[in-house]
């Protein structure tokens, strides 16, 4: 069965409702879904009584993309048909507070097949890592408030992501102690393309 976040498939379930609400609908709104493998159907079923448009939200468009799914839509008159199609390649969480890095590392991996979820603060990025089960998670060592340490041990008390290879990434040169506390793997900022591929590589997270 295809995995789907529950979080992101609440929110573009709502998002679609809330639209076709706008088409002040008559009678009730009826809802199919069918799950494959690598694929989940929607089918809204509608009678509008108005002749606008009930385009999804952007924004539940992008967060669905970001995930690793390719979204698309049907709408006639009466229904409106929406496919997720699950993307191929492993999933990165980058939790890191330098904006300007978590992009360059995205960049990085998005070219390279990985799909990826950023995060810029510390307390966030634990909450995605426990709800997302991601493939790999390359972390800030150095952060406001709850530092990259305490991130790092928190995940490996936690059974759902004791065994999550974790990356990291750091200005603070200590790999044996990055190792020590649970690390699988340490690189040093700055971080170039290579090695930062060559780390997931090593981790066999390809």
């Amino acid at each position: 069965m295809a995995a789907v976040d529950t979080a992101v498939f609440r929110q573009l379930a709502v998002s679609i409702l809330s639209r076709l609400i706008q088409l002040e609908p008559v009678g009730p709104i009826r809802i199919v879904m069918a799950q494959a493998e690598t694929e989940l159907r929607l089918t809204f079923t509608f009678v509008p009584t108005a002749e606008r448009s009930a385009g999804l939200d952007d924004v539940v468009a992008a967060l669905v993309d970001k995930l690793g799914w390719r979204l698309s839509q049907d709408g006639t008159a009466a229904e409106m048909k929406i496919v997720l199609s699950k993307r191929q390649g492993p999933l990165v969480l980058v939790v890191d507070d330098n904006e300007g890095l978590v992009a360059l590392l995205e960049r990085y991996l998005v070219t390279h097949h990985y799909r990826v979820v950023t995060s810029h603060d510390s307390r966030e990025g634990l909450r995605l890592a426990q709800t997302l089960h991601p493939d790999a998670i390359i972390l800030d060592a150095m952060m406001p408030g709850m530092s990259g340490w305490d991130v790092l041990q928190t995940l490996r008390a936690r059974p759902e992501t004791a065994v999550t290879p974790i990356i990291i990434c750091s200005v603070f040169d200590d790999p044996d102690l990055a190792r020590a506390l649970g690390a699988s793997h340490f690189v040093s900022k700055p971080v170039s393309r290579d090695t930062i591929l060559g780390a997931l590589r090593t981790l066999e997270i390809v």
